[in-house]
């Protein structure tokens, strides 16, 4: 539905407007027009908080919409802004807030205290597949209250002492009035292209899988979105004391390109900080190509192993140098070996 339309279906005759400044808090603002109007030009002196609400010359609270007749969620007013506001006879439609729009970036937190960590999501409005596979009209949710989940000390989630990992917020449609935050740890591997429902399991001390999805209560088959991601490394791993160095919400550019091999990566040498035997991890929360090129004696490879899975070269007939490239998975380890051989290079497009 274009504006105009929406216009003509809420506003079929404009017998006045008004332009003013409001008065007010940022969850109950007040303009006091000098004549009746339908369609006020309106500056807000204040940025919204959630389900924020208008008062014409005090004739009481009205609901203020966006353009999906959905109230409005946190900071989608934004204060010195000025928005054409119309009467549609029981609430206030917002011109131009939309916050369906793909460049809405998710508002998502995440702090520690007392080595927990406790990631959040405000209000806001997001749309939910069917949890029928095979329905594909999606729900509308409209999160008027801010969502929290808390990851307890030695709820580690799979990940590893000194390595960064990087954690997935998901936020879960239950009902038409129940909505969860989920949380699991992208090293897992699993599939989180949101296309299907996702089963999680409590959140507790004893969480402490990289492929399980989190929450506080259990939830099967549930539609779910990914609301962001959040960085981090801890020494003891489950022991949250340092604060996370990425907090990421999605929306707009964000995840464009997340997890596309090749974006944002160059060709690296890095022979002069790789061994062979000694295993090492892909922390930068996208895939990347390893090659590894090294010596063998006669009838030998190179092996590289990721995720416990081996990778062998060619056979060398002859003492030669032999290589290996593989694919290493966000959060996977992975390491190489040569019989009798040393190490000749070890590239990474990272």
């Amino acid at each position: 539905m274009t504006t105009s339309t929406i216009q003509q279906n809420i506003v079929p005759t404009i017998p006045s407007s008004y332009y003013g400044v409001t008065a007010g808090t940022s969850s109950a603002y007040t303009i006091a027009p000098t004549a009746t109007a339908k369609v006020f030009s309106i500056t807000f002196a204040l940025s919204c908080l959630a389900s924020p609400t208008l008062s014409v010359g005090g004739s009481g609270p009205i609901n203020l919409l966006d353009m999906n007749g959905v109230p409005l969620v946190q900071g989608a007013l934004v204060a010195g802004e000025t928005r054409s506001v119309a009467d549609n006879g029981s609430s206030f439609i917002v011109m131009g807030v939309n916050q369906l729009s793909s460049t809405q970036i998710q508002p998502i937190t995440a702090t520690v205290a007392a080595n927990a960590l406790t990631v959040g999501l405000g209000a806001t409005q997001i749309q939910f597949r069917s949890a029928t596979l095979n329905n594909g009209v999606p729900n509308t949710r409209n999160i008027a209250t801010a969502l929290s989940l808390v990851v307890p000390n030695l709820a580690s989630l799979g990940t590893i002492n000194g390595v960064a990992a990087r954690l997935a917020v998901l936020v879960l449609d239950v009902s038409a009035t129940v909505q969860d935050l989920a949380i699991i740890n992208m090293a897992g591997g699993i599939n989180l292209d949101e296309t299907g429902v996702i089963t999680t399991t409590i959140l507790n001390t004893a969480s402490t899988a990289n492929n399980v999805a989190y929450s506080a209560t259990a939830r099967t088959g549930a539609p779910y979105r990914v609301a962001g991601f959040v960085d981090h490394a801890q020494t003891t791993a489950g022991t949250y004391a340092a604060a996370p160095t990425l907090v990421q919400g999605t929306g707009g550019e964000a995840f464009s390109a997340f997890g596309s091999i090749g974006y944002g990566q160059t060709w690296q040498n890095v022979t002069a900080s790789r061994a062979l035997a000694t295993t090492y991890y892909n922390t930068t929360g996208k895939p990347f190509i390893v090659y590894v090129e090294a010596s063998v004696t006669a009838g030998n490879r190179v092996n590289v192993t990721v995720s416990g899975l081996q990778h062998g070269s060619v056979l060398g007939y002859t003492a030669s140098n032999c290589s290996m490239t593989v694919l290493v998975p966000p959060g996977a380890a992975y390491s190489a070996s040569s019989v009798s051989g040393a190490l000749v290079n070890w590239y990474e497009l990272r």
